[in-house]
């Protein structure tokens, strides 16, 4: 006799054809999606084009040039963070424009080779 099948249980969303999104709860190995349904997941992987999520580990932690408090910004370049970067006063070859909180005063972070189109960071 062959032991029955292991498995472990997992919550899954679904996107029916109709765009509805579910919360499913099922076994790992054992439940699919149906035809009609495809896995949303939270993470841009090769089988979920078209859902992208766009995060930096750099754009909340940004010194001012001006008076050294940190700062955050709301968007970043694609490939911002892949892309060495540095801080200025004045723009340069590719840009983000920063507005420090603080003092008042705009900055820049900037970099040399172009760091892809910005976009809204996903938080």
């Amino acid at each position: 006799m062959s032991a029955a099948p292991t498995c472990e249980k997992t919550d899954v969303v679904v996107v029916g054809s109709t765009g509805q999104v579910a919360i499913q709860q099922g076994h790992k190995g054992v439940d699919q999606p149906t035809e009609n349904q495809k896995v949303k997941s939270g993470v841009n992987h090769a089988q979920n084009k078209g859902e992208k999520m766009h995060i930096s580990q750099f754009a909340d932690k940004l010194r001012c040039q001006y008076c050294g408090k940190t700062n955050k910004t709301r968007e970043w370049p694609l490939q911002g963070d892949y892309v060495p970067f540095y801080y200025q006063k004045e723009p340069g070859n590719y840009t983000l424009k920063i507005a420090c909180p603080h003092c008042g005063k705009d900055w820049y972070v900037v970099w040399d080779q172009n760091p892809g189109p910005t976009k809204p960071l996903t938080f």
